[in-house]
């Protein structure tokens, strides 16, 4: 059984995920370098060295971004700037399964609801 709580390989490169945004923004820029190094997105010269600002987006009501997973904008900086390279980027993680909070990224009523219904917030 998946447990949505811990980290798990991934399936195309192996690499652990991070199962949260708080995971995410705990793993930072070396798992995101990571990850990106192994995509081959990112050459292996270059790192990113920090997250610069990561504004999670609301849950519900009319700014919500869809009730797939939990989501936000993380802007983060290079050791070498190259224009080609983005700084700004969207973060979507599922919903955990978990015993967590809805704000720790963990719903299953809601994920349940969402994937069966749609938007419940219709919005």
């Amino acid at each position: 059984m998946f447990c949505w709580d811990k980290k798990a390989p991934g399936a195309w490169y192996g690499l652990e995920f991070p199962p949260t945004i708080d995971a995410l923004e705990a793993d930072g820029p070396a798992w995101l370098t990571q990850a990106l190094h192994r995509a081959g997105t990112l050459e292996k010269t270059n790192s990113v060295t920090k997250f610069v600002k990561l504004e999670r987006l609301p849950l519900s009501g009319k700014h919500c971004a869809g009730g797939a997973g939990a989501k936000a904008f993380l802007t983060v900086e290079y050791e070498h700037p190259d224009p080609s390279l983005h700084t700004e980027l969207f973060v979507k993680l599922p919903w955990g399964m978990g015993s967590g909070t809805v704000d720790e990224g963990h719903n299953q009523k809601w994920r349940i609801i969402i994937s069966s219904m749609g938007d419940s917030d219709s919005q």
